[in-house]
């Protein structure tokens, strides 16, 4: 893959191509993902976050936020909008 996979690359192959999700939790599992072609990939916004990143960078990287992180529907979004600062393409709660 030349370019990092996007929401609307998931969407044009719905019903011809079937997906798999692996959370991966170091860059090797990443690496590793990819490698089997399995590249939608989730992890938690920690230390690990950029790394995996770079080990996976065509992905389609979705990170949890940890339960409780978040007060307020304005904290959800400013914390989202720095997960994606940092390399992810999706963010989730």
């Amino acid at each position: 893959m030349a370019r990092r996979l996007t929401a609307y690359d998931l969407q044009s192959a719905k019903g011809s191509r079937k997906w798999l999700q692996l959370h991966v939790d170091t860059p090797a599992e990443a690496a590793a993902a990819v490698a089997c072609d399995i590249v939608i990939l989730s992890c938690e916004p920690d230390h690990n976050l950029e790394s995996i990143r770079q080990a996976a960078p065509h992905a389609f990287l979705s990170v949890g936020m940890p339960h409780g992180a978040v007060a307020s529907p304005d904290e959800a979004v400013r914390l989202g909008f720095a997960m994606m600062k940092r390399g992810a393409d999706a963010v989730y709660s």
